[in-house]
C-alpha cells in the first residue's frame, strides 16, 4: 500500500479513538508526556549519581507500563457503577486515577530537576505535593 494510504488509515483510526476517549484521551496523552519526561529526567539524575543501570531502567519502564493496569481498574469501576448502580451521574474513577498518576509523575520530574541543580519554584512543588496528598485550603 502506498504511504499516503497508510497515513490516511492511521489518521482515521487515531481520530476515532480520540473521539471515543473524550476527556480520557487528553488525560492519557498528558500522562504519556509526563512519563517520558520523568524517564528522561530520571536517566539524567541517575547518570549524575553514577547509578545508571539497565536493570533499574527496565524496572522503571515496567513500572510505568503498569500504570495502564491501574487506569483500566478505574475505568472498570466507572463501567460497573455506570452500568449497574448509576443514578444518572457519570463516574470518573478512570480520569481521577489518570490525573493522580500525572501529578505523581510531575512531582518526580521536579525531584529529578532539583537533584540536577535546576530551578524548581517552591510554589509549584508545594502545590503538587498538596494535590498528591489530597490537602485542601478548607478547614
Amino acid at each position: 500500500m502506498e504511504q499516503k494510504n497508510w497515513q490516511a488509515i492511521l489518521t482515521a483510526v487515531l481520530a476515532a479513538v480520540s473521539a471515543a476517549a473524550g476527556q480520557m484521551g487528553a488525560a492519557v496523552g498528558v500522562l504519556l508526556l509526563m512519563m517520558v519526561t520523568d524517564y528522561i529526567s530520571g536517566l539524567m539524575a541517575a547518570y549524575c549519581r553514577k547509578e545508571l543501570s539497565s536493570r533499574k531502567g527496565l524496572r522503571g519502564i515496567i513500572k510505568k507500563l503498569s500504570y495502564g493496569c491501574v487506569i483500566v481498574v478505574g475505568l472498570a469501576a466507572d463501567w460497573l457503577i455506570g452500568a449497574g448502580f448509576g443514578g444518572g451521574e457519570k463516574p470518573m474513577f478512570g480520569l481521577l486515577v489518570t490525573m493522580w498518576l500525572v501529578v505523581n509523575e510531575m512531582i518526580s520530574i521536579l525531584e529529578n530537576i532539583r537533584f540536577l541543580g535546576g530551578p524548581v519554584p517552591e510554589f509549584l512543588r508545594k502545590w503538587l505535593s498538596r494535590l498528591h496528598s489530597g490537602e485542601t485550603d478548607e478547614k
